[in-house]
């Protein structure tokens, strides 16, 4: 999963081997280590809800931001891939500008993966 932050602006992004298990599985996880005990660690989770949410988690030794989309909306959008855009919300915190959050599928991954499958035959 790629991870940009820049101003009021997340992006993510999932090829398809992290949608399959995101799909799956239900998350996609990723965590930097910055030293022994200080982690920071990124999650795509699906859940039963009605609109997007941002969860945020401190810890002494680490810290984690979730990113959960409602997962029939997220499977509907995924299954009309490839394409271009983004699964996009805007994140309204109190006293703060909204930060818009952009979840996409990585169109290369995608035609890559379906130029391979339409290329190989039956046979061995």
């Amino acid at each position: 999963m790629k991870f940009q932050l820049c101003a009021q602006r997340m992006r993510l992004r999932i090829d398809e081997t992290e949608l399959d298990r995101l799909l799956h599985e239900g998350v996609v996880e990723e965590t930097t280590v910055f030293a022994p005990e200080q982690r920071y660690s990124r999650r795509l989770r699906l859940d039963e809800i009605d609109g997007p949410e941002l969860r945020s988690e401190l810890r002494p030794a680490d810290a984690a931001l979730t990113v959960v989309l409602p997962r029939s909306q997220f499977e509907a959008f995924a299954a009309a891939r490839p394409r271009r855009d983004g699964f996009e919300f805007e994140w309204q915190a109190v006293g703060a500008d909204p930060l818009r959050v952009v979840v996409e599928i990585d169109v290369r991954d995608s035609h890559r993966q379906a130029r391979s499958g339409a290329g190989r035959s039956g046979s061995i």
